[in-house]
């Protein structure tokens, strides 16, 4: 059980972990942090950015069908949808709907970030052909966005080992594939 310490009105409180008597701590501590609202924010962080590293397994997914392919606009447009909701969260919880908030890091960030969001959406709505090509360079935005996020904010650190998994599986399966497509002949 948390329990909230008595300066939330001064932007901090200090979080106090309850045992139950039968499961004892094997340490006892009492952290305190800054916090914005209230411990709901730290949950919508992590539901986030659970949701961001989902939207990139399915892109994964769908790399691999499209490159097989099998291309299914239901699991595309899930995956559009996981990457719409994943950027409303960021804009509206992190940002605070404020443009100098999304850009405090620099513009490239932004700019990988919102480019990936316009493929992906873009790729749940056009014709297969179009599609594969825009799941590709999908691909190759969020991992190369990811890749570099998740070992400069601590945030998102907790990802860099299935990012980096990800990312490698998703580029050795298109290397194999580019691979067997263009097979020498004897």
């Amino acid at each position: 059980m948390l329990r909230r310490g008595p300066d939330v009105s001064a932007g901090e409180f200090t979080i106090t972990i309850v045992f139950p008597a039968c499961c004892p701590p094997v340490c006892e501590s009492t952290t305190r942090i800054n916090a914005v609202d209230s411990d709901l924010d730290l949950t919508l962080e992590n539901f986030t950015f659970l949701l961001a590293f989902l939207g990139y397994l399915g892109l994964s997914a769908n790399l691999v069908l499209t490159a097989r392919g099998t291309f299914s606009r239901p699991a595309i447009a899930l995956v559009a949808l996981v990457a719409v909701a994943h950027v409303y969260l960021v804009w509206a919880y992190r940002y605070d709907w404020q443009f100098d908030m999304a850009v405090r890091n620099g513009y490239a960030g932004f700019l990988i970030f919102h480019s990936a969001l316009l493929c992906i959406v873009t790729a749940a709505l056009v014709p297969p052909v179009i599609c594969k090509a825009l799941i590709l360079l999908s691909f190759l935005i969020v991992s190369a966005g990811a890749s570099g996020a998740v070992f400069r904010y601590d945030v998102v650190s907790i990802y860099r080992v299935p990012v980096l998994v990800n990312a490698g599986f998703g580029l050795g399966f298109l290397v194999y594939n580019r691979f067997r497509e263009h097979k020498p002949s004897r």
